[in-house]
């Protein structure tokens, strides 16, 4: 119930922040709800951003490594420091986020 209480909160702020996009995706992530969508993603080969071929949203997995970059959560990558962007935005019935930065954006959401 606290986590279904936190998801909201975080759904309802008027500009989201780095705190509130941590908020939102350490309580969905415990509730078991949490879903990522990768659109792009750095690629070394051509040392640049790279659009990513399939990027429905699908249940998070967890990761172990990099905890300050990935949250605990594979296909979320952050560099930090005011370098991430942050949209409120609903989409293929789920409610959440959308992220960006230098190495690739994706989408964080729960089911609508």
């Amino acid at each position: 119930m606290k986590s279904s209480l936190a998801i909201q909160k975080a759904l309802a702020s008027a500009k989201p922040t780095r705190a509130t996009f941590s908020r939102f995706v350490t309580s969905a992530l415990e509730a078991g709800t949490l879903h990522v969508a990768v659109s792009s993603q750095y690629d070394g080969m051509v040392d640049g951003i790279t659009q990513c071929e399939k990027h429905a949203p699908r249940p998070a997995q967890a990761v172990e490594g990099f905890a300050e970059h990935t949250m605990g959560v594979g296909g979320i990558w952050l560099v930090g420091r005011g370098r991430d962007y942050f949209t409120r935005v609903d989409r293929d019935g789920f409610a959440g986020f959308n992220f960006s930065n230098c190495c690739g954006s994706g989408f964080v959401g729960v089911p609508a």
